[in-house]
């Protein structure tokens, strides 16, 4: 039979094209394996025993000759880090949500962002790191077969998948937190936001390019062919699935299978002596990642994350500002002199251009927000799909893909140290003297310790504890609604510009910042952490108030007497005193405040209309009382 497929007797290195299987050590040259022919169907193999390489074609040509063994062709790839496992991801979007819906919460959401951002951070380094040493491209390779088994350098990584769903998820997140988020905007810890939020835009804008070249086949990894092996009569269904080579993870490890991919270990970046695996993804990811519309979804999402990452590049610029700040300024810019000319055909065309490229700069960063939630979806959906095609170099069993959940338990639980350290520390203090008592320790005359808590026992202390621990939907269903109340009394407001964008637009950030906190019908969170934190930032502004500020003065809104419309002024001037209010006029690079009013002086008959009052020049407020319906005079919050 073999010669009659035109064996002969002799080196079989010379009768055989060995280019399929050269990716195993040793076969791309002579190994002195001989083939002898006899009669009856019979022949034999000699070969020096003494070779190395011949202890890899032993245990191979076990496998391929053993009767009770299935066979599936399987591609060798090396694995995705286990630093973008599974479970480090699932703790990571968890992360970045809490971080967001919590932003506001003293402890939490600095503990939860700080893990992300550190976890997010290394992953850029990573990126930056793979792109300069992976050359992404799709060579043909020695024998041009598309792969290369001594060095993988030529072609693309396989955790750049892994990096690009964790900056994906950061910089959605962060765009319109950059752009609209006032309490990041006056936090003292904005700079470390913004220049996190510089590093993460910059590593996502090359991955998106990778990703959209490896979506057009213009590179791939380094994969090489091999086969894996599974023993017959494990169960039906394995005989089935082997017969019909529709092996996957799941069934890889149920029927029993090996394979020989970590014989194969070429030379690749940042992956020193790392073995291949079998190419063999989850069944779930393979049928979704199968299916035509998830192309279709994950090109769109390409052209959403572009989106995002010019909306968080604009967040960045203008993050000292808010976003009607920066349209305010951007139509002052561009309207130039015309504002109080006679208004003439040109002025009234440079006026509507100016209008119009403002609206549509503001248009673009309320776009952005709005579809920064379902683009965060899409692209946690698409990215975990096709990351979970690719196999992982360790299971969620070993120490490397659960220890960053332990981490972060110790990060989040320091943070609550520090926020109920004092309160936890009075409650033992209580129980252990109730405890002593109850066995006959200790003086019973003794008056009972007074706890921070008056009035409250100890269990019911510990209920509150919990109560506020828990409560997190109340805060959650508070979120929301304010996000959705945002969206009316932005749109709102917007309408109010459009009409009289010459007037509004001489408002600067810190006065429409004033105005927004004072639009009626804001919903306030009623969770028991947001009050806690309240209180405490209320306590420490009033420990913290200047020696120089005249506590008989509060500052109002001024009004004019047609409407009463409230007015904020840049005016340097805050304190009673002659000589301060004279020293602080001559700093013009002075941060804007708001101007002081006596509490006496409150109702001194108002200014009337068109006359100049403080720095704000002749603006016309009539008509805007929507802005000041139901708020209480001479209260800013």
């Amino acid at each position: 039979m073999l010669a009659q497929q035109d064996w002969t007797n002799g080196s079989l290195f010379s009768q055989s094209n060995w280019n399929y299987f050269a990716v195993y050590p040793g076969n791309d040259h002579e190994q002195h394996v001989y083939l002898t022919i006899f009669a009856n169907n019979l022949s034999s193999l000699s070969f020096n025993a003494s070779d190395p390489t011949i202890t890899y074609g032993l245990a191979i040509a076990a496998s391929l000759f053993d009767p009770d063994v299935l066979r599936q062709p399987v591609w060798c790839i090396n694995p995705l880090s286990g630093q973008y496992d599974v479970l480090p991801r699932g703790l990571y979007y968890l992360l970045l949500v809490v971080s967001f819906f919590f932003r506001r919460h003293s402890w939490l959401g600095p503990a939860a962002l700080g893990t992300a951002m550190v976890y997010a951070a290394t992953s850029a380094v990573h990126l930056f790191a793979l792109i300069t040493q992976y050359r992404l491209g799709y060579p043909p390779g020695p024998l041009d077969l598309y792969w290369d088994k001594d060095n993988s350098r030529a072609f693309g990584d396989v955790d750049l998948f892994g990096i690009t769903a964790i900056l994906a998820a950061a910089g959605v997140m962060l765009a319109p937190i950059l752009n609209w988020s006032t309490s990041v905007r006056t936090h003292e810890s904005q700079a470390v936001i913004v220049y996190w939020g510089i590093l993460i835009f910059a590593a996502l804008t090359p991955a998106v390019i990778c990703q959209a070249r490896w979506y057009w086949d213009d590179w791939f990894f380094n994969t090489l062919p091999s086969f894996a092996s599974c023993p017959k009569g494990i169960s039906p269904d394995c005989d089935f699935i082997i017969n019909n080579q529709d092996l996957e993870f799941e069934s890889y490890n149920r029927c029993q299978c090996t394979d020989f991919c970590g014989l194969l270990s070429p030379s690749a970046p940042l992956r020193s002596s790392t073995s291949m695996v079998a190419y063999l993804g989850r069944k779930a990811a393979d049928k979704g990642v199968d299916k035509d519309a998830f192309w279709s979804l994950l090109k769109i999402n390409l052209f959403a994350l572009a989106f995002i990452i010019l909306h968080g590049a604009v967040g960045i610029l203008t993050c000292r500002s808010s976003q009607a700040g920066v349209r305010n300024a951007l139509f002052r810019l561009l309207n130039g002199r015309a504002a109080g000319l006679q208004k003439t055909t040109l002025r009234k065309l440079q006026t509507f251009s100016a209008k119009f490229v403002a609206a549509n700069f503001y248009i673009f960063a309320i776009l952005g927000a709005s579809i920064c939630p379902m683009v965060f979806v899409v692209t946690i959906v698409v990215n975990e799909l096709l990351i979970n095609t690719f196999p992982v170099s360790e299971h969620s069993d070993a120490v490397g893909a659960w220890s960053s959940w332990v981490a972060a338990a110790f990060v989040l639980l320091a943070g609550g140290v520090a926020r109920y350290h004092n309160t936890i520390m009075a409650s033992l203090a209580t129980s252990l003297k109730i405890t002593g008592r109850l066995f006959g320790f200790g003086k019973r005359t003794t008056p009972p310790w007074q706890s921070t808590s008056k009035g409250k026992p100890f269990r019911g202390r510990i209920n509150l504890f919990l109560h506020h621990a828990f409560n997190l939907n109340v805060h959650i269903w508070g979120t929301i609604r304010f996000g959705a109340w945002s969206i009316k009394a932005g749109f709102t407001m917007f309408c109010e510009w459009w009409k009289h964008a010459e007037r509004l637009s001489q408002l600067h950030s810190q006065e429409l910042d004033s105005l927004w906190l004072n639009v009626p019908g804001r919903p306030v969170c009623n969770c028991d952490i947001c009050e806690l934190d309240s209180q405490d930032k209320g306590d420490n502004s009033a420990g913290d108030q200047s020696p120089n500020l005249n506590t008989d003065y509060q500052p109002v809104f001024s009004r004019m007497d047609t409407d009463e419309v409230p007015l904020v002024h840049h005016s340097p001037i805050y304190s009673r005193s002659t000589s301060d209010q004279s020293a602080f006029s001559t700093q013009h690079n002075q941060a804007p405040r708001l101007h002081a009013i006596p509490l006496e002086e409150i109702n001194r008959p108002l200014m009337p209309m068109g006359r100049s009052h403080g720095s704000q020049g002749e603006i016309d407020f009539s008509g805007y009382g929507w802005i000041s319906e139901g708020i209480p005079p001479g209260t800013i919050r």
